[in-house]
């Protein structure tokens, strides 16, 4: 018995040493924000053909930049591609920052109790080699409807 006493009162000192450390972890964690080569942002509303969205841009090693916008009741394939260059990319950043979507990074929640509903995922690889990557499904990190307006604006006046 002392020794399963011993052993809680262990998990509680841990327990406690999380706790307070959290935010320090959580910024340990949280991925910086660079120059920003790859993006690729979906989300989904409902269970009909093509209702998708995705906004993608990517930059080569050359800086040769495109970006597609796949908007709802367009087929994937069909997707306009738009040549941007790196001041696009730059506004991209601007989002990530302004939003601390690099918070996101893990995140992976899920409703389980849904059967239809809406669903996201967001993929970003930055020039100092390191990754964001976060989704949902009906379940969203903090800031999300203000992320996605911004880039459904940013990327809508690619086409329109």
């Amino acid at each position: 018995m002392k020794k399963f006493i011993g052993f809680l009162i262990f998990v509680a000192i841990i327990g406690i040493g999380v706790v307070a450390y959290y935010p320090a972890i959580v910024r340990y964690f949280t991925v910086p924000v660079d120059e920003v080569d790859y993006f690729k942002f979906k989300y989904t509303a409902g269970y009909s053909k093509d209702t998708s969205i995705i906004y993608a841009a990517e930059c080569n090693q050359d800086d040769v930049c495109v970006a597609t916008v796949k908007l709802r009741g367009v087929a994937e394939e069909h997707a306009p591609k738009v040549d941007v260059d790196r001041a696009f990319m730059r506004k991209i950043r601007d989002i990530i920052e302004e939003n601390e979507v690099n918070k996101w990074n893990g995140f992976d929640k899920t409703n389980s109790r849904s059967i239809k509903g809406d669903a996201f995922s967001i993929d970003i690889r930055m020039a100092n080699n390191r990754k964001i990557f976060a989704r949902g499904y009906m379940k969203w990190p903090k800031n999300y409807s203000a992320v996605r307006e911004q880039f459904d604006q940013l990327f809508k006046d690619l086409v329109v």
